[in-house]
């Protein structure tokens, strides 16, 4: 039964025809799935979104049931190809989008996911293999930048995050011997990962450490090109911001709050539990710290 699904479609349809309901109404259909959620404490955003897009892309999978068990499939779901040229990578892609569509073809896939590419190469050979795999979040951990010498200001470019990410990615010397095809042995690889496409529908998460204690603000524009830093050329690169949620402290607690594009009116929301207001677009950049970032591609 799609429970997630309908209980999802339901509260949305409420809300098209200005039917009063509440968040918790659905929550309560979360829980089903998850304890956690029957907490009156606020939940983690993060949680809700990642815990909703799991169980719904399970419930309308179009080609097989998931396996309870199965718990990786939203992150990565790898088809390997070794290749010596570029048509071979070519083949090696539409084998792992042949095989992707096959076994993991849902509403939220097509909407949600993009693909990484992971190329490893053989120093004694030179022969090269290829990963590829999905994702449904772009998770830049601010902690983590913090920790490895890349000081940061109180505030700072999104598409500087974009850039380190790359520069972290690029060619480095893996610490195991992986076992090579063509030498038959044990060999020193190194590894690239990159960006090879982008979804239809972009979130962006950032993680911030225990309580939220990485303040850093994230300048992030309501346009956002990212052709530089995507392999593909058929991928989406450019997109429009459509909401945000923003952590704020009130009284040592925390509380957040969303902030989303009414795309027919082109006006601004402010969503403060019951508390719905048309607000100016500058706050979703200025009020509270940004939690989750949405943005959907202008093609």
């Amino acid at each position: 039964p799609k429970i997630i699904s309908r209980g999802y479609l339901d509260m949305i349809l409420k809300i098209q025809n200005n039917i009063n309901t509440k968040f918790n109404e659905f929550k309560e259909i979360l829980a089903t799935e998850n304890p956690k959620l029957n907490s009156d404490d606020e939940i983690d955003p993060r949680f809700i979104v990642t815990l909703l897009l799991e169980k719904m892309h399970k419930e309308l999978n179009k080609t097989r049931q998931i396996e309870k068990n199965e718990e990786q499939y939203i992150i990565t779901s790898t088809f390997n190809g070794q290749d010596e040229d570029k048509s071979n990578k070519h083949e090696m892609i539409d084998k792992f989008v042949k095989h992707f569509s096959e076994n993991f073809n849902s509403f939220i896939s097509n909407l949600f996911f993009g693909m990484l590419k992971e190329k490893k190469t053989c120093h004694n050979c030179n022969m090269a293999s290829y990963n590829f795999g999905c994702f449904c979040f772009l998770t830049f951990d601010l902690n983590e930048i913090n920790n490895n010498n890349n000081p940061m200001n109180n505030n700072i470019m999104l598409y500087n995050l974009f850039d380190m990410m790359n520069k972290k990615n690029k060619q480095f010397t893996l610490d195991d011997h992986i076992y090579c095809d063509r030498c038959l042995s044990y060999q020193i690889h190194t590894q690239i990962k990159q960006l090879y496409s982008m979804p239809l529908e972009l979130i962006i998460s950032f993680e911030r450490g225990t309580n939220c204690m990485n303040k850093t603000m994230i300048n992030f524009p309501f346009t956002l090109d990212v052709s530089q830093f995507v392999e593909s050329n058929y991928s989406p690169h450019k997109f429009n911001l459509v909401g945000c949620v923003n952590r704020v402290d009130i009284n040592g607690k925390e509380h957040y709050i969303s902030f989303t594009k009414d795309l027919n009116s082109q006006n601004w929301v402010c969503s403060d539990d019951a508390q719905i207001n048309q607000t100016d677009q500058n706050m979703a950049l200025t009020y509270g710290i940004p939690i989750l970032l949405f943005y959907s591609s202008e093609s």
